[in-house]
């Protein structure tokens, strides 16, 4: 399983796509990049790097 952050307004990626160190059924673990205070980002992941599901936090667009 794969992992990236990406800018919510720009969809500029932030620091590089990365795997997941971590899997369990409920549970997977991730380090977030570096970022400027007050960035928008969306957390996505992917099985095969290709088909991103977006993790967003619900009536905000975007993770953290």
């Amino acid at each position: 399983m794969y992992y990236k952050f990406t800018d919510k307004d720009s969809g500029a990626l932030i620091g590089e796509v990365h795997s997941v160190k971590a899997l369990s059924n409920n549970n997977f673990y991730l380090n977030s990049p570096p970022s400027p205070d007050g960035t928008r980002a969306v957390i996505s992941v992917s099985y095969n790097k290709q088909d991103w599901q977006p993790i967003v936090q619900e009536g905000k667009g975007h993770s953290f």
